[in-house]
């Protein structure tokens, strides 16, 4: 099978194509042929390495935590899988155009109930804003900085309320209510994707990902996608 790989980490140019065996799942693994495999920020972000010299955990790592493909092998005791919950929109706001406020607000004029924040650096000001009394600003990332400085009546006068999120240690409970909640969203097709849900989607061949990591770094719109397989 063929596989990116790199083993020090730097700019793209560190992932290298190689050729592996193909392994047999063990007692509790599934094997999986990955159809198509998408570039999430962590991902460019833990191969620059911070600082970039920073050692790799093993002497050879594949990137990427997202993908999507065909469980193709089972081995022994195996349960239930589960990928990373995923989100759409019903209204698009493109930020980059400015009056994002206003513009949620036209949206959302009560404000909004729950907030997926990824850039809490950049967007403290913008969330106390926009949301609603009670709201919930659920962090699971942070591009733009590591540290928040939050204005502290603004969000106290909506009694707003930050939760921190990861999905390693969440627990087993919230990961089957997440896994159910969006196996239910994608078979009602509420899990639109492309230009027309907001979504634009970017293709790159495995022999491209690291095109596909620096179109990810440049904050291109939308999802970059590696296609893997047929």
């Amino acid at each position: 099978m063929k596989a990116i790989t790199y083993s020090r980490t730097g700019e793209s140019s560190v992932l290298q194509l190689q050729h592996r065996p193909v392994p047999d799942p063990g007692a509790g693994e599934v094997r999986v042929r990955i159809v198509v495999s998408g570039v999430n920020p962590t991902d460019w972000k833990h191969r620059k390495g911070a600082p970039p010299s920073d050692e790799l955990e093993f002497p050879e790592l594949v990137p990427h935590h997202d993908g999507a493909g065909v469980v193709d092998a089972v081995g022994f005791d195996v349960g239930a899988s589960l990928g990373v919950p995923a989100i759409t929109a019903h209204h698009i706001v493109n930020y980059k155009a400015g009056g994002t406020a206003k513009a949620i607000r036209e949206v959302a004029p009560d404000g909004v109930d729950i907030v997926v924040e990824v850039a809490p650096a950049q967007n403290a000001a913008l969330d106390a804003a926009v949301v609603s009394n009670r709201a919930t600003i659920a962090i699971y990332a942070n591009d733009g900085g590591d540290s928040v400085e939050l204005d502290i009546i603004p969000n106290m006068w909506v009694n707003a309320r930050y939760q921190f999120l990861v999905l390693y240690t969440v627990g087993a409970d919230a990961l089957a209510n997440g896994r159910d909640d969006v196996a239910s969203a994608v078979r009602d097709g509420a899990m639109g994707v492309g230009e027309s849900a907001g979504l634009p989607l970017h293709y790159f061949p495995l022999e491209e990902t690291a095109a596909a990591h620096d179109a990810v770094e440049s904050g291109v719109t939308g999802k970059v996608l590696v296609q893997v397989s047929e």
